[in-house]
């Protein structure tokens, strides 16, 4: 019967490989590593896909908005992302029935958000406590297009409302980043 040799109990060294390295691995790190590499391209897969629809600024279906008044008299097209201290262009398109037109801007979105100019200039600025308004000459059943050329202020939410005319609202809602 040929002799079976005894396994010793003690693990031996591994064989040094060609050129006298002796190298160790531990398979629990490297799948610890494996993992974190993973994970890691996973999150930066899915920033550069919010960055392409457009969630973390302009352009994009996440970022471009169109919004209308209920009578469909006020159009809106705007950014839901914006960031401050950057110009954003806002553009407005009112369906005039008369000779002049009234675009009222709530307080509440002013305070976060300054207007640097206004594509055509308006004739007057009134004050009010809701609202800053600005009139337009217009040429009756015309669609007047109005550019508001803005400077977001602070970081996080602005909310307010457009209106024309007295009529309807439409709300103003950007988020606002750093």
């Amino acid at each position: 019967m040929p002799r079976v040799k005894s396994q010793p109990d003690t693990p031996q060294a591994a064989p040094k490989p060609p050129g006298g390295l002796q190298m160790h691995t531990d398979p629990r790190q490297e799948r610890l590593q494996w993992r974190v590499e993973r994970t890691a391209w996973i999150a930066f897969a899915v920033a550069l896909l919010l960055v392409a629809l457009g969630a973390l600024g302009h352009g994009g279906p996440l970022s471009d908005r169109e919004q209308a008044s209920a009578d469909g008299a006020l159009r809106l097209r705007d950014q839901r992302f914006m960031r401050a201290k950057t110009a954003d262009l806002i553009r407005v398109e009112v369906r005039a029935t008369g000779t002049t037109m009234r675009l009222a801007i709530s307080q509440d979105w002013l305070d976060s958000v300054d207007i640097e100019h206004i594509t055509p200039a308006p004739r007057e600025v009134r004050t009010g406590a809701e609202a800053l308004e600005f009139v337009f000459d217009t040429e009756p059943q015309a669609a007047t297009r109005i550019r508001l050329h803005v400077m977001p202020q602070s970081v996080g939410p602005a909310r307010g409302w457009i209106a024309a005319d007295g009529g309807a609202r439409v709300p103003l809602r950007h988020f606002i980043y750093p």
